[in-house]
């Protein structure tokens, strides 16, 4: 039995208030791609998370998926980390509640230059069978 995927983007973002907040969590029914702008603030020297995010099936589980970056940042540099995620109490799956799972997710780090400030952009893809996902970030280092 094939199991579809849903695509949960557990965003976490330095937002420009310097409070954190939960991202857009759409439930994808068809094959769809979405597109988003992200902003996100770090202070000099600092690296900040710019992303969580996971895939579940129809189990809860946490599934394989692909993560590339599109376009590279201009100063900084990026790397993504292998984590967890703690799916939030409003994620369901058909009649499945999926809230209090912990899976398997990827992170999405940026680092600034040694001295840079100013603003840097980078747009990442996430793909599982046919569910997309860009974000393109606009980093402000102070």
């Amino acid at each position: 039995m094939r199991m579809r995927a849903k695509w949960v983007a557990a965003t976490l973002v330095l937002a420009l208030t310097g409070c954190q907040g939960t991202g857009n969590s759409p439930t994808f029914t068809n094959p769809n791609e979405v597109e988003r702008d992200k902003l996100a603030e770090t202070p000099a020297g600092e690296e900040v998370e710019l992303g969580n995010y996971a895939f579940l099936n129809r189990n809860c589980d946490g599934v394989a998926f692909r993560m590339d970056l599109l376009d590279e940042p201009k100063t900084g540099s990026t790397r993504i980390e292998r984590s967890v995620w703690a799916v939030p109490d409003k994620t369901t799956f058909g009649n499945n509640s999926c809230a209090g799972e912990i899976v398997a997710s990827k992170k999405l780090i940026y680092v600034p230059a040694k001295g840079f400030t100013g603003k840097d952009t980078l747009t990442v893809r996430v793909e599982h069978r046919g569910y997309v996902a860009t974000d393109n970030f606009t980093v402000e280092v102070f």
